[in-house]
C-alpha cells in the first residue's frame, strides 16, 4: 500500500512539474520574462555635404563616435562646389560630428541641437581651416 501511495504521489510532482514547465514557457506564464520595449527615439536625417577646397584628401568622418564616412582621393567639382556627401540618421538632440583630413593634418568637431532634418556643408578654406554651414534645405548644386 505504501509503495503504490508512493507511486502517486511521485506521478503527481511529475504532472505538477510538466504543467509548471509548459506554463512557464507561455506568455500567460509568470516566468516567463517579459520584454520592455521603451520608446525609440525620434530620429532625424544628417546629410553631410563636402564642397569646397577638397584635391585628392582623405576624408574621415564620425558622427556621436561612429565613423559613417571615411574615402580617399576627395575631390571639389569646381563648377559646382561639390565634392561627396554621406547620409545619417541620428537621434533628436545633441549630435557630435568630427571631421579628419588626414591627408593635410586637420581636424574638427563640432556639436549640433538636431530636431529635424539638417544639412550640413562642409569645406576646406584657403587658410587651412574647416568650415561649416547649416541648414534645413537641401544644399544645390548647378
Amino acid at each position: 500500500m505504501r509503495s503504490a501511495r508512493l507511486a502517486q504521489l511521485v506521478l503527481s510532482l511529475i504532472l505538477i512539474l510538466a504543467v509548471f514547465a509548459v506554463f512557464a514557457h507561455t506568455e500567460l506564464g509568470w516566468a516567463v520574462p517579459k520584454t520592455v520595449r521603451l520608446q525609440e527615439a525620434e530620429m532625424s536625417l544628417l546629410r553631410l555635404d563636402l564642397q569646397d577646397g577638397f584635391q585628392q584628401d582623405t576624408v574621415v568622418i564620425q558622427v556621436n563616435g561612429k565613423e559613417v564616412f571615411r574615402r580617399s582621393q576627395v575631390e571639389t567639382r569646381l563648377q559646382l562646389g561639390y565634392a561627396d556627401s554621406v547620409e545619417v540618421n541620428v537621434p533628436e538632440g545633441l549630435t557630435k560630428i568630427e571631421i579628419a583630413v588626414p591627408s593635410r593634418k586637420l581636424s574638427d568637431s563640432l556639436k549640433l541641437q538636431i530636431a529635424a532634418p539638417t544639412h550640413l556643408g562642409i569645406s576646406l578654406t584657403s587658410k587651412g581651416k574647416i568650415d561649416y554651414r547649416t541648414t534645413s534645405e537641401p544644399f544645390t548644386y548647378e
